[in-house]
């Protein structure tokens, strides 16, 4: 059976108070598929600041034991778009 090789990027906010959980469910799902290998995944800033969203991927990571997966760290804010809507 081959795996379908997957990097995950996330604004996880799991952990953080207010913050939504879709991503931290979406990584559990794709940690237990038996035909999916995540083979990195990174964070960014988006429901959380960035230092946030880095800190609950290490920490699902490793309590879901994907503690070898690496992590890579992304930008603090968007590129291109203005967050001022995102701030009210």
């Amino acid at each position: 059976m081959d795996k379908k090789l997957v990097y995950v990027d996330t604004d996880l906010g799991l952990g953080t108070p207010g913050a939504e959980i879709d991503d931290g469910a979406a990584l559990v799902f794709l940690l237990r598929h038996p035909r999916v290998e995540i083979v990195c995944a990174g964070s960014v800033f988006g429901n959380v600041p960035l230092q946030d969203a880095t800190l609950n991927l290490d920490r699902l990571l490793t309590w879901l034991g994907g503690e070898h997966i690496p992590i890579g760290v992304g930008a603090a804010k968007p590129l291109l778009a203005d967050t001022q809507w995102f701030e009210s």
